[in-house]
């Protein structure tokens, strides 16, 4: 079930996907699917998706595209909570490492 999940999640477009969908999908309680996936993969299901939109906004920059395209391909609701979130992962803001691209 939990590689289901993970199959949704990386075909899926990152906005439209929140564990609500999943839980449908999967035919699991919200709590045993976050319980489930956590024991599988090592990592929380929140985490999984932030880092799924990271690496399609990543993607996005390395093909040229600017800050905000970037992030909203990779399915942030704007670029300040793109910036936010990659600063917090990356410890950077992604226009310093646009530069280095």
């Amino acid at each position: 079930r939990i590689l289901k999940c993970i199959q949704i999640i990386k075909e899926s477009h990152a906005d439209d996907i929140n564990l609500h969908n999943l839980k449908k999908e999967i035919h699991l309680s919200a709590s045993r699917l976050r319980h489930l996936f956590k024991q599988e993969t090592g990592t929380t299901i929140k985490k999984f998706l932030r880092h799924r939109k990271l690496v399609k906004s990543l993607q996005a920059m390395f093909e040229n595209k600017n800050l905000t395209e970037s992030s909203f391909i990779g399915g942030f609701s704007d670029q300040p909570h793109f910036t936010k979130t990659f600063k917090h992962s990356f410890g950077i803001k992604p226009s310093k490492s646009k530069n280095s691209l």
